[in-house]
């Protein structure tokens, strides 16, 4: 299993796993917007040729000296087998490379396992902070 930056071909292989996971945040559109954005980080696991994860955030572009790591997925046959640990290291290597000095997270509150995934990889809980969120009509 090895770390990539994600293709335009491993969009396919993305929605895929989004699919298994009933997540429905992310889209074609939206995962091909943050392959061409420059300052989005969209990192894939692949086990031959076959996207079994990745990672997605973002260098803020207003303070380019911080960065949100907005999610870590891997298909339910690939789990505890250190591939999310290996995304998120590899997001954070990025981010170093690019002279990012805080990286922070999305996690909700409920998700013990992701909370817990975070802690182990060096991320702390900083504040009770939630997100919010308006839609515009």
């Amino acid at each position: 299993m090895k770390i990539y930056s994600a293709k335009k071909s491993d969009i396919n292989g993305c929605l895929t796993l989004l699919k298994q996971t009933k997540e429905t945040h992310f889209n074609r559109k939206k995962l091909n917007l943050a392959i061409d954005n420059k300052n989005t980080i969209l990192l894939v696991a692949k086990e031959d040729d076959k996207v079994v994860g990745y990672v997605i955030g973002y260098i803020s572009p207003c303070n380019y000296y911080d960065a949100i790591l907005q999610e870590t997925r891997v298909a339910i046959a690939h789990r505890r087998q250190g591939i999310a640990t290996k995304l998120i290291g590899g997001f954070l290597d990025v981010c170093k490379k690019q002279k990012v000095k805080c990286v922070g997270a999305v996690i909700g509150n409920d998700d013990v396992n992701g909370v817990n995934l975070y802690l182990k990889n060096g991320f702390s809980k900083e504040d009770d902070w939630g997100w919010y969120e308006a839609k515009n009509k």
